[in-house]
């Protein structure tokens, strides 16, 4: 099990994990329903991305831009992310009428 610890000691189980391709950044998916991005040269924490209502289990990098990662989650939630700035590139439309959990 992989685990990060938040700035108090407690831990988070990672459910994904994804490195930038120009090898700067890692993403981390956490089983709270937050991304944390981290500086893979210091190991400092740059943002943590608060969007996805339900587990995140999809984290990839863009081939052609290494500050893009698309992330998708059990809410039916696709969203493109700028992992430089923690900031939303772009909200994909759901896929799914309703959405999809392996609880339901």
């Amino acid at each position: 099990m992989l685990v990060s610890y938040t700035s108090d000691g407690a831990r988070k189980k990672i459910s994904v994990v994804t490195w930038a391709l120009n090898d700067s950044r890692i993403v981390t998916a956490h089983h709270d329903n937050t991304i944390n991005i981290w500086d893979s040269a210091t190991g400092v924490r740059l943002h943590t991305l608060k969007v996805h209502q339900d587990q995140v289990v999809v984290l990839e990098t863009n081939p052609l831009d290494s500050r893009v990662v698309l992330s998708a989650g059990y809410d039916g939630k696709i969203i493109l992310w700028n992992i430089e700035t923690g900031t939303i590139i772009r909200r994909m439309p759901a896929l799914f009428s309703r959405p999809l959990s392996p609880r339901q």
